[in-house]
């Protein structure tokens, strides 16, 4: 049988194990270990984007989308599935005509078509961005009929990824703030522009693969 403890060893050995809180930044509410702040920049970009995110990315510790937002001076995020009747959506639509989705489909205008900052003549207004698994993405696409009634864009073939902190099936697949700020800098025609965004990114890259248990087995490895 255990010794009783006394209400003066019970009151001692509660005092011991005090929790404690763990510290969040104020900015990227992400814990101040994982602060990605480090990795914004401030840049205006001119066309306005709209980001529609799936539910399952908001707390994704290894989603871009947090990091793109704090980059861009317009940009706005929707969460959710089926935008189909999103006020929010249709406004955004509306107010910044001729808006485009960046989705790969068959009848997509590929971004190396454009010309003088123009596609088809147009300057683009708005761009979408489609937040989530190429599954889920794919999913969001199928069930929001305003999306399937915008022109689509593709990304070229050829952009280099340096998302490698998630993995995918796909190959050369994008995250979120790649594959925007890639279309950015070819709707704008301003690569400059958006070329410190991709260095911090490749940054923040490697700083999250940085937590990582791989990545500290290599690292141990490499000083043996």
């Amino acid at each position: 049988m255990l010794p009783e403890m006394s209400s003066e060893n019970l009151s001692k050995s509660g005092s011991n194990q005090t929790v404690k809180k763990r510290a969040y930044c104020s900015s990227c509410q992400r814990p101040e270990k994982a602060c990605i702040c480090q990795f914004t920049c401030d840049v205006q970009n001119s066309i306005n984007v709209l980001v529609l995110q799936h539910p399952s990315e908001v707390k994704q510790t290894k989603g871009t989308v947090s990091l793109l937002a704090q980059s861009l001076d317009k940009i706005d995020i929707l969460v959710g599935e089926d935008f189909s009747t999103s006020m929010e959506l249709a406004q955004f639509i509306e107010q910044n005509s001729p808006c485009y989705v960046l989705h790969p489909n068959e009848q997509a205008t590929s971004l190396t078509e454009v010309s003088n900052g123009q596609i088809n003549g147009q300057s683009i207004k708005g761009l979408i961005i489609i937040d989530g698994t190429w599954k889920k993405a794919y999913r969001m696409y199928q069930l929001t009929k305003p999306l399937q009634q915008l022109p689509s864009l593709a990304l070229p073939d050829n952009i280099e990824c340096f998302y490698h902190i998630r993995k995918t099936k796909k190959q050369q697949a994008l995250s979120s703030f790649e594959a925007c700020v890639h279309a950015l800098a070819l709707l704008e025609q301003d690569q400059a522009k958006y070329q410190q965004m991709i260095d911090n990114f490749i940054r923040f890259n490697q700083f999250q693969l940085s937590f990582t248990p791989s990545h500290h087995q290599l690292n141990g490895k490499s000083e043996q």
